[in-house]
């Protein structure tokens, strides 16, 4: 379960709903945030998907880092749950499982 709020995390849970592990990760806004204040050359820009991954302007280019990157960290952690998950159960001859991945956003407009 991935919900992409303040702090975005990652929960592993079974079929059961147990709580099996998770990642804590700063959320989308945490991220924005201090890159602009930790920065002296770096204006805010509006949270949008930009129109390419690869940027023309600083702006867009922001934009990209915090948004392409914000998916890609999220995908990657569940693509390394997964792989990690599969080699549990094939460990433990359990050949036949099914992964299903539910995702919460507090801003889904940034999302979607």
């Amino acid at each position: 379960m991935i919900d992409a709020g303040t702090a975005t995390t990652v929960t592993y849970i079974n079929k059961e709903k147990a709580f099996l592990g998770g990642v804590i990760c700063p959320g989308l806004g945490i991220s924005a945030k201090a890159l602009f204040e930790q920065t002296s050359a770096l204006d805010p820009v509006d949270l949008v998907i930009p129109p390419s991954v690869i940027a023309h302007t600083t702006e867009h280019a922001i934009q990209g880092g915090l948004m392409f990157g914000h998916a890609g960290m999220i995908t990657s952690l569940v693509e390394r749950i997964k792989r990690r998950t599969a080699r549990c159960l094939f460990r433990f001859s359990v050949y036949r499982w099914r992964f299903t991945c539910i995702a919460t956003v507090a801003t889904p407009r940034l999302y979607f």
